[in-house]
């Protein structure tokens, strides 16, 4: 442990996992997925702050409701000390899915109105859950993993 002093007093830095990550507490993803039963289709939704929702096209989801955390299987819609955009470098623009050409739609809005979409035929929904589990029940390893390998891909990027 390393002792830093800052203006005459005695700081401790600390290099623990915890530590380290306490440096990104202030980002956090938010997930959630909608799902028309009628059109069959669904739409897995990330942004870094749930007001966000707002800044959605309206007209576009009318007649979606959100899945319930006891449907998807999980605890939290949310995923600690990572960023959106960590998120979608790390599993690419399909969160991991593999769709044939034309069937998924993709809306990266995360540079102007802070939100991320992917709409694609409700068929999908489980491998869609499925990741979306992964990404939310990362260890605190591979989440400290994801941001090294962001910024270290993206040096000039601010966490």
């Amino acid at each position: 442990m390393k002792v830093i002093i800052k203006s005459k007093e005695l700081v401790e830095k600390d290099d623990s996992l915890f530590g380290l990550l306490s440096q990104h507490k202030k980002n956090i993803s938010y997930l959630r997925i909608m799902i028309n039963e009628t059109d069959k289709l669904i739409s897995l939704q990330i942004t870094d702050n749930p007001k966000n929702w707002r800044n959605l096209p309206p007209e576009k989801y009318t007649g979606f409701r959100m899945l319930k955390r006891n449907e998807i299987g999980v605890t939290k819609f949310s995923i600690k000390y990572i960023s959106p955009g960590n998120i979608i470098a790390h599993f690419g623009s399909t969160i991991g899915v593999k769709f044939p050409n034309g069937k998924a739609e993709i809306d990266n809005q995360l540079s102007s109105k802070n939100y991320f979409t992917l709409d694609c035929s409700s068929k999908y929904l489980e491998s869609i859950v499925l990741n979306m589990r992964k990404m939310i029940n990362m260890t605190p390893q591979k989440k400290y993993e994801i941001i090294e390998t962001y910024l270290s891909a993206n040096p000039t990027a601010v966490q």
